[in-house]
């Protein structure tokens, strides 16, 4: 299905919404050519359109923040290109979401606080993961990197308690200051590129990880010299 049905899709959506009285307290617009609308009971979160979704200063701007406690899933349509910086924060209750394959960035802040959050599978032309993105979502045990994936932003992942185990693909050539910080049940991660730039100056990246974290890479990498500054354990790949 082309960009062009799913922008229509949205905009029937939208005014079936107006016609039945659900008006701007359920629906309405979140960027440029893309539309937001909660299910009948509050539950689902459904984003439609094409192209990128606002970006948001605070989460009083965000036009669904007021019924985050009811939502529990998310689902983002085919033909959105980039989540807005702080679109989900706090989103608390919300246990999934379904991204599209046409998402190539996530924003600052987009899931921040979505201490619920469970399940979500990254798509393949992701490349892209910004400040914050995941930050506090200690209910994510597991997550799997796309191929193509290039950089993660500061803080992407911290405080994900939950979190155990990172295989990040050779396409990764940036992992930020704080990205895994206070990742409390983390004990491996794998880092496959092995020019990746590791941190931006510091040694903070894995900082109040467990003291039995391991981190595994290419022999002579930047990440087994980075190991070796911070104090952390590495193991060369076979």
């Amino acid at each position: 299905m082309n960009k062009r049905f799913w922008m229509l899709l949205a905009v029937a959506v939208l005014l079936t919404a107006l016609c039945i009285g659900a008006a701007a307290e359920n629906g309405g617009q979140c960027g440029e050519n893309v539309f937001w609308m909660l299910s009948g009971d509050g539950k689902t979160l459904t984003i439609l359109g094409t192209g990128e979704m606002a970006d948001y200063a605070e989460p009083d701007e965000v036009p669904w923040h007021s019924k985050c406690e009811s939502i529990t899933r998310a689902v983002v349509g085919e033909g959105i290109t980039r989540i807005g910086n702080l679109a989900f924060i706090e989103c608390r209750s919300m246990t999934g979401v379904s991204l599209p394959d046409s998402l190539t960035a996530i924003g600052q802040h987009a899931f921040d606080y979505c201490t619920g959050l469970t399940e979500v599978s990254l798509p393949g032309g992701l490349t892209e993961i910004d400040a914050c993105a995941f930050r506090f979502c200690g209910s994510l045990k597991e997550i799997l990197f796309p191929v193509g994936l290039k950089e993660l932003g500061t803080q992407a992942f911290a405080h994900c308690t939950g979190l155990t185990a990172v295989d990040l693909p050779e396409s990764v050539d940036h992992v930020s200051y704080l990205a895994f910080g206070d990742c409390a049940a983390l004990s491996s991660v794998v880092l496959r590129n092995p020019n990746a730039k590791i941190g931006d100056g510091d040694l903070d990246v894995f900082i109040d990880c467990p003291a039995g974290l391991v981190l595994r890479g290419q022999a002579g990498s930047t990440l087994e010299a980075y190991a070796a500054a911070a104090g952390i354990a590495f193991e060369a790949l076979d």
